[in-house]
């Protein structure tokens, strides 16, 4: 496992490399936003003091499977977000977790439901409903999915 850090605090750097050293990851650390590694990571972790950058326009500038927000915001916005304080166990947990939707993810699908939440049925805007399709992709449905039965009727005008 290879792991990026992009953070300048001292106590966050320990508290990292005690993480990755419990998982075997191989640490790669950064303290600057410029010079990013080109290569892909399997995590990236973003301390919020590192950039005023927003997390999701750093993430885009690194190839990475995950990215975990170190923050004491909880309206942060981020794949992945974990509260300060923390400790390296906080850290272990989600990367060795196999999740299969990120924050932005879950919060979609809740939304989408919570418009049908009085009915026994989940019927909804079609459009509404493909938009999360599209939204997560092939291979989170097909891991979110594998072991579901699920029947679609789709009715519409003939046009």
């Amino acid at each position: 496992m290879e792991i990026l850090l992009l953070s300048q605090n001292r106590v966050i750097i320990e508290f990292i490399k005690i993480a990755s050293s419990r998982l075997n990851a191989k640490l790669e650390i950064k303290k600057e936003l410029n010079n990013l590694p080109k290569r892909a990571f399997d995590s990236v972790i973003i301390d919020e003091y590192f950039s005023i950058l927003p997390c999701e326009e750093i993430a885009e500038k690194i190839k990475h499977k995950k990215v975990i927000l170190l923050t004491s915001d909880e309206n942060s916005k981020c794949e992945f977000i974990v509260k300060k304080p923390f400790l390296p166990n906080d850290i272990v947990d989600i990367l060795k977790s196999n999740t299969i939707l990120n924050t932005k993810e879950v919060s979609l699908i809740k939304e989408f439901l919570e418009e049908d939440s009085n009915k026994t049925k989940l019927t909804t805007n079609i459009d509404s409903f493909l938009e999360v399709l599209f939204y997560l992709g092939p291979q989170t449905l097909k891991k979110l999915l594998q072991d579901a039965t699920i029947t679609i009727d789709f009715k519409g005008d003939k046009e």
